[in-house]
């Protein structure tokens, strides 16, 4: 490229977007950096659904949260297989 010339990209950019391990301490701020992050890969609505969700979504958006999780939650959530109740059953084990 020469001095003075744009580049323009031909396509996305892949990013990365990482949401910090819960701990006992940071329960608010992960909640928003993990709501973030789903609503930007486009799987928010898999939570929130009345409806049945496309299941390799909703088992992204489960595997994005447990790994953000300590072991003894990621037990506890396991077998959560409603949404609503996935969302519930987090807030009421931190």
């Amino acid at each position: 490229m020469k001095i003075g010339e744009t580049s323009t990209p031909t396509s996305e950019q892949n990013i990365t977007l990482q949401c910090p391990k819960l701990n006992e301490s940071n329960y608010t701020t992960w909640e928003i950096m993990m709501e973030t992050i789903l609503k930007a890969y486009g799987l928010w609505e898999t939570l929130e659904a009345t409806e049945v969700a496309d299941e390799k979504k909703m088992n992204t958006t489960k595997a994005m949260i447990l790994t953000t999780l300590p072991e003894d939650i990621q037990c506890k959530l396991h077998n959560t297989r409603k949404r609503r109740k996935y969302g519930n059953q987090l807030k009421y084990n931190i």
